[in-house]
């Protein structure tokens, strides 16, 4: 954006490297939102599977296959579409009028079939949700059977909330970007369109650290202890307690003397 159209024209190398990579991890992170889908469906649905497929070796592996998806789904832009400064965003990234098959091949492979496929997966996951909440409430006697599928069934709840809110930011994040470059095929909208729905669907893999962090305590832990904020939560909880504390002694001695005033 700062450095201008003039100073990628007359270096397409870093244009072409700057646009396949931005492309790469676009890519990877909307396929990436399908694997979690697959991933929490699993462990929602077919919780007897899920540790002997989710392993240490095989969840390497499972992000692996999601990169190299997502190189497979770029590589169309060596030779079928191309890379180039787009004049509308001000960002070097694909050429949407060098190829329009290939924008439309964008938009329903790689990111409508992630956004479809994991649709479905959720309302799967949701319907087995709900079909735990009414064998709970089929459950009249209070056994032990019943008291284990409340619990699962409230952390499946959590859970299951969770990956709404992700797809809901998706969804919102994602879906104007692909409307749009499938329905100007003669490049006739306004680049304030173009761009501001572009920062939208960039946005989206900043917006799914932000859901995690405020809705699972384990992702909100890990992001304290990676910002060094521990000592600090530690210090003003320590205060916190103190002020309670003292409020409490306050409140002790104006019960006792209390009385006395109004003898």
């Amino acid at each position: 954006i700062f450095a201008g159209e003039d100073y990628f024209r007359a270096r397409p190398s870093l244009c072409n490297f700057i646009g396949c990579i931005c492309l790469w991890t676009c890519f990877a992170s909307v396929w990436n939102i399908l694997a979690v889908a697959i991933c929490r469906y699993t462990c929602i649905v077919h919780c007897k599977y899920y540790d002997k497929i989710y392993t240490h070796c095989n969840s390497i592996l499972f992000c692996v296959l999601v990169w190299v998806i997502a190189m497979a789904l770029n590589s169309g832009n060596f030779g079928w579409s191309e890379y180039t400064f787009e004049r509308k965003t001000r960002s070097c990234l694909w050429s949407r009028m060098a190829s329009f098959s290939y924008t439309l091949f964008f938009s329903l492979f790689a990111v409508g079939v992630p956004m479809i496929a994991t649709l479905y997966l959720y309302i799967l996951t949701f319907k087995h949700v709900w079909d735990s909440a009414r064998r709970i409430q089929s459950h009249k006697v209070n056994s032990e059977e019943t008291k284990k599928l409340s619990t699962a069934y409230k952390g499946n709840l959590k859970l299951a909330k969770t990956m709404a809110l992700i797809y809901a930011g998706f969804l919102f994040n994602w879906g104007p970007y692909v409307v749009i470059i499938s329905a100007d095929p003669y490049d006739k909208f306004s680049p304030y369109v173009h761009g501001i729905s572009l920062i939208f669907a960039h946005f989206n893999s900043s917006l799914n650290t932000l859901i995690y962090g405020f809705t699972n305590p384990t992702f909100r832990e890990a992001y304290i202890r990676i910002l060094g904020l521990e000592k600090c939560l530690k210090q003003d909880r320590l205060g916190s307690s103190k002020a309670t504390l003292i409020m409490d002694r306050i409140s002790k001695v104006d019960i006792s003397v209390t009385p006395n005033v109004t003898q």
